[in-house]
């Protein structure tokens, strides 16, 4: 149900209102401001996921590190094993909606 509505709002939604909304922009400003526009969109959004993506990898490699830690002192806590697969995953689900407000047909 939920991928229904999502899929929806992708092709949907999405593209009307990506078409309509960068006409717009394009007829007041050009297609060279547009492109600049577009680029730079796409630059902070991949600041934003790298920046993310090391901040994760640095709090994995800072529990792996106490963990180590706490193996080697003979901690209790050293025995739990924490699944960290769901801390290292970045959930990009709303990701192709962004660039689709900016796509034009």
């Amino acid at each position: 149900m939920v991928q229904s509505i999502l899929h929806g709002c992708y092709w949907g939604l999405g593209m009307a209102l990506g078409s309509g909304i960068s006409g717009v922009i394009i007829d007041s400003a050009g297609t060279s401001t547009m492109f600049l526009i577009a680029a730079g969109v796409c630059f902070l959004l991949c600041m934003f996921h790298l920046g993310i993506d090391i901040y994760n990898k640095m709090k994995a490699l800072e529990e792996e590190q106490e963990q180590r830690l706490a193996a080697q002192r003979g901690d209790a806590k050293a025995s739990k094993s924490k699944d960290s697969k769901d801390s290292n995953f970045i959930g990009a689900a709303a990701a192709p909606l962004v660039p689709c407000l900016l796509y034009a047909r």
